[in-house]
């Protein structure tokens, strides 16, 4: 994958977990990431990138890739407010959005939700 600028760069190659979260979300947040950080293996095999917007920057759990994404850019890609306060979007490989939370999300709930999608039901037949 070359430079990743913008989110549709993820289009095909990965799915991806965007986290919103402005300063009256923090504990949302800290109680996301601790979630995602328990089973990151599993986010590996799903091809599950999580980015976490906050405080007007991007930053990744778990992308190794030089990344030059633009907070605003992808704020107005998923229509999400500033004043929304907490989001977790689930966005599929064909770049859809597949589900929005205002909420923290168990990775029972997220895998579930990826292993019940079309593309990810082909890639785990292929793997068998």
């Amino acid at each position: 994958m070359a430079q990743i600028k913008q989110i549709e760069d993820f289009k095909w190659e990965n799915r991806v977990l965007v986290i919103y979260s402005n300063e009256y979300s923090t504990s949302l947040l800290d109680s996301q990431s601790e979630e995602i950080k328990s089973d990151l293996e599993e986010f590996k095999v799903r091809d599950l990138i999580v980015l976490i917007l906050e405080d007007e920057i991007v930053k990744s759990l778990n992308l190794k890739k030089e990344q030059y994404l633009n907070y605003e850019q992808i704020l107005e890609r998923l229509n999400v407010n500033s004043e929304d306060g907490y989001q977790n979007i689930l966005i599929g490989k064909d770049g859809g959005i597949k589900m929005r939370k205002d909420q923290p999300i168990k990775n029972e709930k997220l895998f579930a939700t990826i292993d019940a999608m079309p593309m990810r039901k082909r890639e785990m037949k292929d793997k068998n």
